[in-house]
């Protein structure tokens, strides 16, 4: 890997980030998953006048296959969410590479913050197929504080790595009264002038302009701060979505081998940090 500004205080990490979304990134281009992109199902002549009836393949699935129906939602939603994730993340540590802080925490905001809150929904909330199939003005990412507490703590009963919690996810991500969070240094690279009472622009200034050498330096040692225990959690979160929702399609076996990897990322990781 190329390091452009990047202090060597933080590369082993940064290339152990990198890694892991990588290691997220094979659920879209690796052969073993390919079921999540291309789908095929045998139809029968009656089913095909059906399909011709339906006028597209959503409304015949919904209409005369609702199994299949859930389960394409599903890998189209998960896919997207997925893709998402991947890209943004990998932008934002590129222009960390680059020392463009502001501009990797504005990339944060959409896959850690709002996306977060629609794969929760899938995961637990029993109410989110109706809304998102039947209503055209439903925003699933509209949540309160309790409900997104509540969502992430259920994620804890299907998760492998139990010592980075929901709740301790919610404190990093959405938590406003934490001056680090990933919600309120977004909207901060986002807005130039914020006027919350807990993040407020102040007199004279616009957010992240004004920045010194020292400033940069505190944001990459946030940044490097958060980003492992993130991704650590949505790798292990990833993981267990896949592996849960499509246990009928995908090799069960890859799911040991993805923790091992994940295992080595983390040990090479430390290791050349100390």
């Amino acid at each position: 890997m190329f390091y452009y500004y990047l202090p060597e205080e933080h590369r082993a990490i940064h290339t152990a980030c990198f890694e892991l979304v990588r290691q997220i990134e094979e659920f879209i281009v690796g052969k073993d998953y390919e079921f999540l992109r291309v789908s095929h199902s045998d139809l029968t002549e009656e089913e095909r006048d059906h399909l011709i009836e339906c006028g597209n393949v959503w409304d015949f699935l919904k209409k005369y296959k609702e199994e299949q129906f859930y389960t394409q939602l599903n890998k189209q939603l998960i896919l997207g969410l997925l893709m998402d994730f991947c890209y943004f993340m990998q932008e934002s540590m590129d222009c960390s590479n680059k020392k463009r802080l502001v501009v990797s925490y504005a990339l944060l905001r959409r896959p850690l913050y709002d996306n977060l809150k629609i794969l929760l929904r899938i995961i637990g909330d029993e109410k989110f197929y109706d809304n998102f199939i039947d209503k055209d003005n439903y925003d699933p990412a509209n949540m309160k504080d309790d409900e997104v507490k509540k969502l992430l703590d259920k994620t804890d009963e299907i998760r492998m790595m139990k010592s980075i919690t929901g709740s301790f996810m919610f404190e990093c991500i959405f938590d406003t009264t934490n001056s680090g969070s990933i919600i309120n240094l977004s909207n901060r690279a986002i807005h130039p002038i914020t006027t919350r009472p807990w993040n407020k622009t102040g007199a004279m200034n616009c957010n992240f302009m004004f920045m010194t050498p020292i400033d940069t330096v505190e944001l990459w040692k946030h940044y490097y701060a958060y980003l492992p225990a993130i991704l650590v959690f949505y790798s292990d979160l990833f993981n267990s979505v896949v592996f849960g929702l499509f246990k009928d399609e995908v090799n069960m076996d890859l799911y040991p081998k993805r923790l091992e990897k994940f295992a080595k990322i983390m040990e090479t990781a430390f290791s050349k940090k100390s």
